[in-house]
């Protein structure tokens, strides 16, 4: 089994997903695993509702550069961010590992773009830190945390501000 495949799977089983059920316990914390340009990142596991293969973005004029578009998703129009935009990386290039991560925020779902997904993986408190206080001051405020696992070193991003589509902004 591939690693999106695990990481699909992995998803599924974890009960708490698009729940609010980030926290198991009251020392653990689940995240997703994903890469955007050549960088690992996570976010809390509690938002995501699914993991797809990417589909037809449809363009809409006049937002922010960040909105990739619109996509219809079984139905429900869905706003695209590219990640690569929004944090300022170097430009999203299509492969066959790309996915649309599907999150739920407090006013509507919306997709990000990833270059592949990792896996769930389980933060255990003392894993997790600030960010070094340089990189919040100069940067987007984006950066939650940073977590450890084993030799791994994950960027966990702050998902009330990286999925927020300000307003005026929209795509749907």
């Amino acid at each position: 089994m591939g690693q999106t495949a695990a990481a699909e799977n992995a998803l599924e089983q974890w009960e708490g997903a698009g729940q609010g059920g980030l926290v198991k316990g009251d020392d653990a914390v689940k995240a997703l695993t994903f890469w955007l340009a050549n960088e690992e990142y996570a976010i809390d596991i509690s938002v995501i509702e699914e993991i797809t293969r990417p589909i037809v973005v449809t363009t809409v004029p006049r937002v922010s550069p960040y909105i990739k578009g619109i996509v219809n998703l079984r139905g429900r129009v869905i706003p695209v961010l590219n990640m690569h935009v929004r944090m300022g990386l170097a430009a999203f290039v299509p492969g066959n590992k790309n996915r649309f991560i599907i999150c739920r925020t407090e006013q509507s779902e919306v997709g990000i773009i990833a270059d592949r997904v990792t896996d769930v993986v389980c933060f255990e408190k003392y894993q997790l830190e600030p960010p070094p206080a340089k990189i919040t001051a100069s940067g987007s405020g984006f950066i939650k945390n940073i977590g450890r696992v084993r030799e791994r070193i994950l960027i966990v991003l702050d998902t009330d501000k990286i999925l927020r589509i300000a307003e005026g902004e929209t795509a749907s």
